[in-house]
């Protein structure tokens, strides 16, 4: 069941943003002429929770009904979808972590 809800979080987040774009809004619309907050806009975007209270608030500021919102989102095509995306989604190398300095020589400085 979790897994389900994540992914339709995520589904939803980029039915979000897809709609946002369309429509040529930038995230500072958002907050300026929307009145969102732009870490919950993000959040949103992000596929992180959505209370009902703003998934009204996106369908009044997109002007379309949640059932338009939320159609197809649960279908085996946009999971299809969703994985994909996923497969072809580039991330960032992991830099890898400094190594402490040794108690020997904690309190040294390098001489040059």
């Amino acid at each position: 069941m979790q897994h389900t809800y994540e992914l339709f979080l995520k589904e939803l987040g980029a039915r979000l943003r897809q709609m946002r774009k369309e429509r040529g809004w930038t995230y500072r619309s958002m907050v300026v002429d929307h009145s969102f907050h732009i870490s919950h806009w993000q959040g949103f975007e992000n596929g992180k929770g959505i209370s009902l209270r703003s998934l009204f608030r996106v369908c009044e500021v997109f002007q379309i009904s949640l059932e338009e919102l939320v159609r197809g989102l649960d279908s085996p095509a946009a999971h299809e979808k969703s994985a994909s995306q996923e497969e072809t989604h580039v991330s960032a190398p992991q830099v890898p972590k400094r190594a402490k300095p040794s108690k020997k020589t904690a309190g040294h400085k390098k001489l040059s």
